[in-house]
C-alpha cells in the first residue's frame, strides 16, 4: 500500500519527485470529485482518509461527520490502529471511543469475516466497552486475564490474515454513497 502512495503521490505532482512533507502531502486541498474520479482503491482510501480526519480533526469532532463518513473513519481506524499494534491498542487508544460502533460499521461496508473477527474480540472484553477513555481503561483493566490476552492476540493475527480487501470494500462503499462524501 505505501508503494501505491508514493506512486499517486509522484503521479499527482509529476514535476516533484516526492512530497517535502506529510503536512504538504495533507494540505493540498484535492478537490472532492478529483478523489471520486480515482479509480484506484488504494489511492482513493488515502486521500479520503485523509480528508475525513481533516474534517474532524482526527477524530475529536466526528459529530462533523455524514454518516458514510463516520462509516468510513471507524473502518479505517480498526484497520490502522490493529496493523499497529492489535486489538489491544485499537480498545486502548482514543478508537476504541467508537468500540461499540465499529462492528456495523464494517458490515455496512461488507467487510463480513473482518466484522466477525472484530466481534469475536469485542466479545472477549465482554460485548460492550464504555465510551469514555478512562472508565474503558478502567473496564479493561479489570476484564484483562490471560485468556482475553490470548483470544485478542488469536484476533489480531486472523485479522492480519484476514482475506477481506478492506480498502477495496471502502472503495466500493464511496462510490455507492458519493453524495455523502465531501
Amino acid at each position: 500500500m505505501i508503494d501505491n502512495m508514493f506512486t499517486f503521490l509522484k503521479q499527482r505532482k509529476p514535476e516533484k519527485e516526492n512530497w517535502a512533507s506529510v503536512k504538504e502531502f495533507e494540505e493540498r486541498n484535492m478537490d472532492i470529485n478529483e478523489v471520486l474520479e480515482m479509480d484506484d482503491a488504494d489511492c482513493l482510501v488515502t486521500e479520503m482518509r485523509t480528508r475525513i480526519y481533516n474534517k474532524c480533526d482526527y477524530g475529536s469532532c466526528v459529530e462533523k461527520l455524514s454518516e458514510a463518513e463516520m462509516v468510513f473513519y471507524l473502518t479505517v481506524e480498526l484497520e490502522g490502529e490493529v496493523m499497529n499494534g492489535g486489538f489491544g491498542q485499537f480498545f486502548d487508544n482514543s478508537s476504541g471511543n467508537f468500540a461499540n460502533e465499529t462492528e456495523a460499521a464494517l458490515r455496512r461496508i461488507g467487510a463480513e469475516k473482518t466484522a466477525d473477527i472484530y466481534k469475536k474480540a469485542l466479545d472477549a472484553l465482554g460485548g460492550e466497552l464504555p465510551r469514555d477513555r478512562k472508565e474503558r481503561w478502567k473496564a479493561l483493566e479489570e476484564r484483562e486475564t490471560e485468556a482475553v490476552s490470548a483470544l485478542l492476540a488469536k484476533c489480531d493475527g486472523d485479522f492480519y490474515k484476514e482475506d477481506d480487501d478492506l480498502n477495496a470494500l471502502l472503495y466500493d462503499y464511496v462510490m455507492k454513497n458519493k453524495e455523502q462524501f465531501e
